[in-house]
């Protein structure tokens, strides 16, 4: 039953990193917002609950961290903006 759940927990931290990406790669109506909310939602999923979770494979674990990459890249490209550079 434990390894069932260990799955359960693992699929669905996939789920939310894949989601939190796709909003933020549809550009937000507020990006600051946005990109605030899918890495928090992400830093829950992915290390407050599959922390302990030693039953699912390395490669798994990749997957998940080249997801995480990815909302961190698209988070970031969404805050800064894509316009004309501010001046300091």
């Amino acid at each position: 039953m434990i390894f069932i759940i260990n799955w359960f927990l693992a699929l669905l931290a996939l789920a939310t990193a894949g989601h939190a990406a796709w909003k933020l790669w549809r550009k937000p109506d507020k990006p600051l917002t946005s990109a605030i909310s899918a890495i928090l939602t992400c830093f829950f999923f992915m290390m407050v609950i599959t922390m302990w979770n030693t039953n699912i494979p390395v490669w798994l674990w990749w997957i998940t961290a080249a997801l995480l990459g990815l909302v961190g890249g698209l988070a970031t490209f969404r805050v800064l903006g894509d316009g004309p550079a501010r001046s300091v």
